[in-house]
């Protein structure tokens, strides 16, 4: 509109001072003045009127991104049901990772095997940054999701980075996020009953107490209020083990101390805040931030 209004009060104004310059010239000396400065006005105010134009969509966004973060406490007035499908399709890759976990394994026999034993391989056991590079070059899916055992008697699905960082192996941690692995990626657990809790990396660290590891994933962009299937934070699990560090490590990177996990069994479908599962030492912490 600002190029629009400026071309045309351009071609009105250099008209009328084509016509006092040079008042004995030709018509084509006068076209080509009056075009010529329209051309060079229009061009200016186009210009002037897209830098705007990005300057709003900057702060626009910028304005966006602060009350997402300012409004994250309005994510229960979602309702239970909501927020539930809402995490769900956060978490649907999980089935797609699976399978081309599966589909890498299937190149080889020993590989298929090591695969269907829960017995780690590839990404999965990798230790140095080399090896990473090596597998990545040979097409592993850096998030593919592959069944790892323990010894328990629970089916444990996991990302390369969560069973790097499980493993304590912090080479080849880096290097799975330097080559682009997804630091929110979901994992699963699946208990002898047949239920399955869906969770991110940064929850089962923050369930495990790594404080450090659990900073390295921030550091990394990973998603402090991302909730798992079942409703809970990072910051009930840190609350819950009472570590001081980790609660405050967590909250200083955004975590939300008015997240509800999900319980059907309460009036309203959400259940307990991360302050009702804290010990002692990080309770007056959580009040605070609440």
């Amino acid at each position: 509109m600002i190029a629009v209004v400026a071309g045309t009060v351009a071609f009105l104004v250099s008209a009328l001072a084509s016509a006092k310059l040079f008042p004995n010239a030709e018509l084509p000396l006068h076209i080509v003045f009056v075009g010529g400065t329209t051309a060079v006005v229009a061009t200016l105010a186009w210009a002037i009127e897209s830098a705007i134009k990005d300057d709003h969509a900057v702060r626009s966004d910028r304005v966006a991104s602060s009350v997402k973060v300012k409004d994250a406490s309005a994510v229960d007035a979602l309702g239970p049901a909501e927020e539930a499908r809402r995490i769900a399709r956060q978490y649907a890759s999980i089935d797609a990772a699976r399978a081309s976990q599966q589909s890498f394994a299937s190149r080889s026999l020993i590989t298929e095997a090591f695969a269907a034993s829960g017995q780690q391989w590839g990404l999965h056991a990798e230790s140095a940054s080399s090896g990473i590079a090596s597998w990545v070059r040979q097409g592993a899916p850096i998030d593919g999701v592959g069944l790892i055992s323990y010894g328990d008697q629970l089916r444990h699905w996991e990302t390369p980075l969560l069973t790097a960082f499980i493993d304590s192996r912090v080479e080849a941690a880096a290097a799975l996020i330097a080559f682009g692995a997804d630091v929110d990626a979901p994992n699963a657990i699946v208990f002898p009953n047949g239920s399955v809790l869906i969770h991110t990396t940064l929850h089962m660290l923050a369930q495990r107490g790594d404080t450090a590891g659990a900073a390295r994933l921030i550091a990394a962009g990973a998603d402090v209020n991302r909730r798992t299937s079942l409703g809970t934070t990072a910051l009930h699990f840190a609350a819950g083990e009472d570590n001081v560090v980790l609660v405050n490590l967590l909250l200083q990177a955004g975590a939300n101390a008015n997240i509800r996990e999900f319980n059907s069994d309460r009036p309203g479908g959400f259940g307990d805040l991360p302050i009702a599962q804290a010990g002692p030492r990080v309770r007056a912490i959580l009040a605070r931030a609440s």
